[in-house]
């Protein structure tokens, strides 16, 4: 969500964030969605919050939905309900559990795709993390490998091509796409192609997240 980085002058960048509550966004996640010849399309818009933030640097976050809409057989069904969900992280970003609202398989699945996990420390351009999220026990979801590149510094965007692949299960889902992160290491959009997404075998998905 945050970060500080330095220049591409400097060398190796540094996409460290420090959470502090109260630390606040809204954001908004597309979701156009096509298996054969229907198509289905998703929009939401949430207000997200730091609620907490513990000594070894996870923190919990509060998101509140305040508008949904779904677009299906030329239908608009609009979801005016503000779900709310408390989500715990760990220090690099990766999520550690729904400790409150909705805990589905689908639910995981939605939420650590639009996730960005910071390296251990500064990479250079052209350099790699790979992070690899294991569901939490009586959860049935294949595990998730992400490998990250840092790509480009261009001017004040740091660019970060991603490539998540689900390790088991009968339809494990691949997603390929980019972060866009401010100077100051604040992540503004995403955009992935995902191949069975949700586990759906041949639904393909392009998924759009952004910082408002």
């Amino acid at each position: 969500m945050f970060a500080v980085v330095g220049s591409a002058a400097s060398g190796p960048v540094d996409l460290a964030w420090v959470p502090r509550k109260g630390d606040r966004a809204v954001v908004e996640l597309t979701v156009e969605a096509r298996k054969g010849g229907e198509a289905t399309a998703a929009w939401t818009r949430a207000e997200a919050q730091v609620v907490s933030v513990e000594a070894d640097g996870s923190y919990r976050v509060r998101t509140r939905n305040q508008e949904a809409t779904l677009a299906l057989h030329g239908e608009l069904v609009r979801d005016e309900r503000k779900n709310e969900r408390l989500t715990r992280y760990s220090r690099r970003g990766e999520m550690v559990a729904i400790e409150k609202g909705e805990a589905s398989a689908q639910a995981y699945r939605a939420g650590l795709l639009s996730r960005f996990v910071r390296p251990e420390g500064p990479v250079e351009v052209g350099g790699q993390w790979t992070t690899t999220w294991t569901p939490p026990v009586g959860l049935d979801l294949p595990a998730l490998r992400t490998v990250y590149t840092l790509r480009a510094v261009e001017g004040d965007v740091r660019v970060v091509a991603f490539e998540a692949v689900e390790t088991g299960g009968s339809n494990p889902a691949k997603a390929t796409g980019t972060w866009r992160l401010s100077s100051q290491g604040v992540a503004g959009s995403m955009e992935a192609k995902v191949e069975n997404y949700l586990g759906i075998p041949g639904l393909t998905a392009t998924v759009t997240w952004r910082r408002l």
